[in-house]
């Protein structure tokens, strides 16, 4: 997600917060269709880490993944609750993790039951809901679950099958930040990658982008623009982050590729291809409002909307 203000915290700062719910709405269900790509277009060291590079068992592979790419880690979302081995539940408005709007003026207020595991299908659910936190008033909720602590990767495939909400004030975003900071800097200096972000009143079109910083410690981003049939269709979003580059996919077509001249040289500090040579994990979300949108929220008539993922797969070499 584009992050003008984001900052990342050491991630053993952080505690959680939950959201006081005051109405809970019923759970929808959204259509599953397949569609192919289009065309594209242009817009400007933990001592365990080892053991949680890869978590689970392959399972079945995806036809998109490069040749001598192996499956490494994967949720099917198979079962009937979100599988807290592999995720954890962000809660808030970003109060408890000192970036409050999550750094972009976002409106709702994450809850871990917005996070839905059914049908073989994962369901990230916003809502028109009163809600609160602290002493902060919500008119939404939402769900944004991440891989931190639990899987974490340098390098690989990462691909998510998803359908996404049509609708305007929705923010869906497949993405990643990195394990720790980059000597002593947080974002932008240690990196984003945004495999997919969508704005909701834009039912045919997707970005990619990548964050790094300048020699100002300022954000330096690299972003491009793909058109799809429709994002409320099931599509397959995914990266090739390899040493040196990385390369974004909708439905197996390359679109957007980010050479390391382009993040090294901004940086006269980084080296050896940072900030894209260190450990990042996923991050999974459905924002609602926003700076991505300039702040569009959703029609009064508006009541809930649901960002639904088919899976999540890791390939590395």
């Amino acid at each position: 997600m584009q992050k003008a203000t984001r900052i990342v915290l050491p991630l053993a700062s952080l505690a959680l917060s939950s959201c006081t719910v005051s109405f809970q709405g019923a759970v929808s269900s959204s259509s599953i269709h397949s569609s192919s790509f289009v065309s594209s277009s242009t817009s400007s060291s933990a001592e365990d880490a080892s053991s949680k590079r890869a978590s689970s068992s392959p399972g079945v592979a995806s036809s998109f993944a490069p040749a001598g790419y192996h499956l490494t880690w994967q949720d099917e979302f198979d079962g009937e609750t979100l599988d807290e081995s592999k995720w954890e539940a962000q809660l808030g408005n970003g109060n408890a993790y000192g970036i409050s709007g999550w750094g972009n003026g976002e409106k709702e207020c994450y809850q871990k039951e917005n996070a839905l595991v059914s049908g073989g299908k994962l369901n990230l659910l916003a809502k028109r809901e009163a809600a609160s936190e602290g002493d902060a008033r919500f008119d939404y909720t939402s769900a944004r679950i991440r891989t931190a602590g639990k899987a974490f990767w340098t390098y690989g495939y990462f691909e998510a099958k998803m359908s996404l909400p049509t609708v305007t004030g929705m923010w869906p975003a497949f993405w990643m930040l990195p394990e720790a900071k980059y000597n002593g800097y947080g974002w932008p200096t240690n990196g984003e990658i945004d495999v997919m972000e969508a704005k909701g009143r834009l039912s045919q079109e997707i970005s990619s982008t990548t964050h790094s910083a300048n020699a100002s410690l300022a954000d330096v981003y690299h972003t491009k623009s793909a058109a799809v049939s429709s994002i409320g269709e099931d599509h397959v979003y995914a990266v090739l982050w390899e040493k040196g580059s990385l390369s974004f996919f909708v439905d197996g077509i390359s679109f957007f590729k980010v050479e390391e001249s382009t993040y090294q040289n901004d940086y006269p500090s980084y080296a050896d291809g940072a900030p894209f040579n260190a450990d990042f994990h996923l991050i999974l979300n459905l924002a609602v409002g926003g700076q991505f949108d300039g702040g569009r929220l959703p029609p009064s008539d508006w009541n809930e909307s649901a960002m639904s993922v088919d899976y999540v797969r890791v390939y590395q070499i």
